[in-house]
Order: structure tokens, then sequence, then C-alpha cells
């Protein structure tokens, strides 16, 4: 009699559970949501693409331009950046030394960066987040790493750098106005169509 109970009971959950994954494969649907929506949220992740400008080098192959990794600084000022519980702070707790620190490795004076904060707080209170304009931007590796050296050395907390990219250019930054021109040919039995004729001969100097 019991075998019996035993064979109803697991005869009549397999019948369940084969209707259920039948349901499921019929409407794609778990709970009254779609699976497929349920999978995407799960695996799927959204991330921002940088492109990437490719090199520009000379005949001789040498390097005229490229691409190169650079920061932009940010002190977050909110107080809900540090989470209950955390051991270090996340936002800036003394900004005059914070900015004392920062005046030596970007070119901004201490009391500039001051009335940066002051401004942007008169204008919100509750402002998350100030950036330092062009002398927070495209800063090195090298500064990058020193000023957070410094940061931790003096206990300052609150400075962050984002990533970005910049054009560099081996041969100064002058270069980058004469990328692109051509040498002039200078071949005077050079065949043109007679619409580049006339354009040429409206620009030419008759001595």
């Amino acid at each position: 009699m019991g075998s019996l109970s035993d064979v109803r009971f697991f005869g009549g959950l397999f019948f369940l559970l084969f209707g259920r994954l039948l349901s499921i494969q019929i409407t794609g649907q778990a709970e009254g949501r779609p699976m497929a929506v349920m999978a995407e949220a799960k695996y799927a992740r959204e991330a921002i693409l940088q492109a990437e400008r490719g090199k520009i080098i000379d005949r001789n192959g040498e390097l005229i331009a490229s691409d190169t990794l650079s920061y932009r600084l940010i002190a977050v000022l909110n107080e809900k950046a540090t989470e209950k519980g955390a051991q270090e702070p996340r936002h800036v707790v003394d900004f005059e030394k914070a900015a004392d620190l920062l005046s030596r490795f970007i070119p901004m004076e201490k009391s500039k960066m001051i009335e940066i904060r002051d401004k942007a707080v008169a204008n919100n209170s509750n402002v998350y987040q100030i950036e330092f304009g062009k002398a927070g931007r495209d800063i090195s590796h090298e500064t990058m790493l020193a000023i957070k050296e410094a940061a931790d050395k003096e206990g300052v907390t609150g400075l962050q750098f984002i990533e970005d990219k910049k054009r560099f250019y081996p041969n100064g930054n002058f270069a980058s106005y004469l990328i692109g021109f051509a040498m002039r040919e200078e071949d005077e039995n050079k065949k043109y169509p007679q619409s580049v004729k006339w354009a040429l001969s409206r620009h030419t100097t008759r001595h």
C-alpha cells in the first residue's frame, strides 16, 4: 500500500514539473515575467567604448601623433558619497587642505579652487562634485600617481580621477597644425581637368 502511495506521489510530482516546464517553454514566461528579459537583465551589461584614433607616422616610420592616456580630476564634496561603515571617507573632508595639496601639482592657485567650491555650493548646497576646468584636465599618469601618493601621505580624501584620452604629438603640439599638409608638386607638365585649370588660373599671380 505504501509503495503505491509513493508511486502516485512521485508520479504526480513528475507531471507537475513536466507541466511547469512545458508552460515555460510555450509561453516563455515564469511567474508572469518573460524569461528572455530576465536572462538579459542577469547577463547583459552596458559599457561605453571609447573610440581610439589611429597612429600617424611619417614616411620613415617615425611617430607623428598617437593617443595617450590622461586623467580628469574631480573633488567629491557630498558626504553621501561615503557609505555608512566605510573605513575611509570618499568625499573631501578638509577642502582647504586638499586645495593646498592640489596647488602643488596642477596650474591653479589654492584661492581659485576655494572660489570654485564656494560658487558651486552657493548654486547648489547639495552639489556632489566639482572639477577644476582646464587645470584639472589632461593630467598625465605620473602626475596622477604623485597626487594620489601625496593625498595618502597627508590624509586628503575625496579626490578622484577619470580616465580620458588625448592626442600626443612627440614633436610638440605645433605639429597638430601641420599634419595633413602635403608637399607642393612643382611638375609644370602635370595635366589637370579644365575646371581645375580655370580655378588655378584665377589664383595665379602674374608678374
